[in-house]
């Protein structure tokens, strides 16, 4: 490695020509034509013709091909062939996007196209009055999200009638990649209940599915498993492509060796740099508060030297409010911004005008997400350039030796689970509130809490939802069921700073804790637990805080009444690995303060009592270390940081084998304790950080070798002496690894068995 930043690989992707051939015979007839016209061209892609032709003919279709070709064609044509047709003209279609943004986007192109068409959106940003306007009037294109359609449109379904219901021939999943884990496994319900409503009201009523998505391994699977249907695949685009150039970029290497930290610093100068050069693009972040940090350390460096420009850098995440982000939406397109740093919140395809680079800070965890983050500048026909800026990540760093392989990787499984217990037992009830079920699901209702909100109809024999109980209330689509969200005041105004998702508040919030929101600092100086409330205070120091946490697991024994089934085990390599569900609590020990800009801690607090930020069942890959490795190599009191050095890179490394996010899949670890209640040998885990599991444990399972494989090369390559980020200290335990590259290394070996042939 270098002590000075470099670019260790390059991949320039040729400009690509247009391809106008359409399938045998599709017809350009006068409708169509009037179609096309409206939508300002006169001739279709080859991926647009025959995706229309696949819908025309009753089949539900799925458009997997590249961000900007053209997908929202596919579903524009027959959606307005329809309503222009006096034979289907009563025709209505369902639009379902992932983001608000991108339904207001595609309502506004929409209107611009077929003017005299009844459509609207119809979301949580939707007034009551409007709402029922829309219902009054017969809107025949409605534009909304999953979770609109769950907590609102569904429950409410009677209000819409028959003739809403009964007429709905297309429904379209836009951005459908983007349902995959948790959130996909809810959606996957949602529209299970969706068909349901529909054949409530008329049960020749079958509406097709239209869904375009980034480019997956698994489209058909993938549709088939969030609609039940089995769609015609179009995945060959016919549109132009400008030059691209892909480059990674490493940070300069630390006194200590490995990657520095200084990565985090480089993007405030890049977004200035980006904005003093007048080059127009996006900087991709992992999480919402490097969108506040970076965003604020680029408008504080502009103010030094270029005031006038300051107003060029803003932040876009998830969290803002629908105010805030139209304006921003608007400021991007009209060019008033010039780097705009974001979450994942921008991966996806509202219209951001014209914009020359992509900067991605740390390498996306999957192919899909960076071909669809770098895909968002060179639109069409422009050239443009993708800079990929290497992590303190096992991920990043394993990328780093292997540039070439990040840039040939291929696009992975999107992975959901409909049959996921935990969701589908809270997607019951509300099945049932909306029309009753049949007897036979009555097996699916196991725990008490479904119990408690259904009821056994015996006249009708089906199962109802009890009197006054509104179960879709309880079940968020986008996170883990954990209560309501928390909400950050500013003290002493009282007024709201954000809103925060229940799941792991207590992770994020706790006296003593900066949080960063619109390029603001703020304290918690007070928690309201029985309202969910944190009132903060505005902090003008340039601080972070990190908590202090710890990890217990406990493995279940088989119990066929509660779903827990046998455990599934193989031999990998020198090792036994076993498949099974386990009971997690994530606990917060404490809190440490450090300096923004070097890192150096401030204060650490460790509490008398541990706070429990999550409790969960899910599924899990554990693991013992082999005794003679144990008992020969590692010292005893070396065994703790070993062990913590191995799940956190390979934790870290799973985002390579599986398609996931590094916060889906975490590690843990056990001593050996030969008492009843603990493990005889030291023990590893790797598990779902979703209740109930998504796939991704069972995706460890079938490539164990492999990911350990990658581990031990990993730790091999990275240039530190003894531990750091890039590799044993990765994740937010990594300080419990300490420095034990050695002793990980050690562990690896005897897990592959390698050690035996040194």
């Amino acid at each position: 490695m270098s002590a000075k930043p470099q670019c260790v690989g390059v991949k320039w992707l040729d400009r690509r020509e247009e391809d106008n051939t359409s399938p045998p015979d599709f017809e350009v007839d006068g409708t169509l034509a009037a179609v096309l016209a409206r939508c300002g061209t006169t001739r279709l892609y080859s991926h647009q013709s025959a995706a229309i032709k696949a819908a025309r003919s009753g089949r539900s279709v799925v458009v997997s091909t590249p961000t900007a070709s053209g997908k929202s064609i596919c579903y524009v044509v027959p959606i307005f062939e329809a309503i222009m047709d006096e034979r289907s003209k009563q025709s209505k279609a369902l639009l379902m996007f992932p983001l608000k943004a991108l339904a207001n986007d595609q309502l506004h192109k929409m209107r611009r196209r077929l003017a005299d068409a009844k459509l609207a959106v119809c979301d949580g940003d939707t007034d009551e009055a409007a709402k029922k306007q829309i219902k009054i009037q017969g809107t025949q294109i409605i534009l909304t999200n999953p979770d609109s359609l769950h907590h609102a449109m569904l429950p409410g379904h009677r209000t819409w009638g028959k003739k809403f219901w009964g007429s709905l021939r297309y429904i379209v999943l836009d951005e459908a990649h983007t349902h995959t884990g948790v959130s996909g496994s809810h959606v996957a319900n949602v529209l299970r209940r969706l068909s349901r409503v529909c054949a409530s009201w008329d049960p020749t009523t079958r509406p097709e599915f239209i869904c375009t998505s980034a480019t997956i391994s698994n489209p058909v699977q993938h549709i088939r498993r969030l609609t039940t249907r089995t769609p015609v695949c179009v995945d060959i685009s016919g549109a132009p492509s400008g030059e691209k150039a892909m480059i990674l970029w490493q940070p300069p290497e630390s006194e200590a060796g490995g990657m520095s930290a200084a990565t985090w610093f480089q993007q405030p100068n890049l977004a200035s740099l980006s904005v003093r050069s007048k080059i127009r693009c996006l900087v991709f972040v992992s999480a919402r508060t490097l969108a506040e940090t970076v965003s604020r350390d680029a408008k504080a460096n502009l103010a030094k030297k270029n005031p006038e420009l300051a107003s060029k850098v803003d932040s876009y995440r998830a969290g803002y409010n629908q105010i805030e982000r139209r304006k921003l939406e608007r400021r991007l397109q009209n060019g008033e911004i010039s780097a705009l740093v974001c979450t994942s919140a921008l991966e996806m395809g509202i219209d951001v005008g014209s914009l020359d680079a992509t900067v991605h800070v740390g390498v996306p965890e999957t192919a899909s997400a960076m071909w669809q983050q770098a895909g968002r500048a060179g639109r069409r026909r422009g050239a443009s350039v993708a800079i990929v800026i290497a992590c303190e990540r096992p991920l990043d760093y394993h990328y780093v030796t292997r540039p070439g392989e990040l840039f040939e990787r291929q696009s992975e499984e999107a992975l959901v689970d409909p049959h996921n217990s935990a969701i589908l037992e809270i997607h019951l009830p509300c099945a049932a509130k909306e029309a009753p079920l049949h007897l036979a699901i009555k097996r699916a209702l196991g725990s008490s809490t479904s119990a408690r909100t259904c009821v056994f109809n015996k006249t009708t024999k089906t199962i109802e939802c009890a009197p006054n109980v509104y179960p879709h209330r309880s079940v968020m689509l986008r996170g883990v069921q954990s209560g309501e969200a928390w909400k950050l005041l500013e003290s002493p105004s009282g007024s709201l700073v954000e809103e925060i998702e229940g799941h792991r508040a207590l992770a994020r919030l706790y006296v003593g804790c900066v949080f960063i929101a619109r390029r603001k600092a703020f304290i918690v100086q007070r928690l309201d637990i029985e309202n969910r409330i944190a009132h903060a205070a505005p902090y003008e120091k340039f601080e972070t805080t990190q908590t202090r946490e710890r990890t217990e697991v406990e493995v279940l024994a088989p119990d066929p009444e509660q779903g827990v089934g046998e455990l599934v085990s193989k031999n990998c390599a020198a090792t036994r690995v076993h498949l099974g569900d386990i009971v997690v609590s994530e606990k917060v020990l404490g809190y440490a303060r450090s300096d923004h800009k070097t890192g150096k801690l401030l204060h650490e607090e460790i509490w008398k009592t541990p706070v429990i930020a999550a409790q969960y069942r899910t599924r899990a890959v554990f693991f013992n270390l082999p005794d003679e490795v144990v008992n020969r190599r590692v010292a005893a009191d070396a065994l703790r940081e070993a062990t913590n050095g191995v799940a956190n890179v390979c934790g870290g490394l799973v985002a390579s084998i599986a398609m996931c996010d590094t916060r889906d899949v975490a590690g843990a670890t056990q001593l050996p304790n030969p008492n009843e209640t603990g493990p005889a040998a030291a023990r590893i885990f790797l598990y779902d950080t979703t209740p109930g599991g998504i796939g991704i444990a069972e995706k460890v399972f079938e490539n164990c070798e492999e990911l350990w494989r990658r581990a031990l090369e990993t730790l091999k390559s990275c240039g530190c002496a003894s531990g750091c980020p890039s590799c044993v200290q990765a994740g937010r335990r990594g300080r419990d690894a300490g420095f034990a590259k050695r002793d990980s290394k050690i562990v690896l070996d005897g897990l592959l068995g390698t050690w035996l042939a040194a």
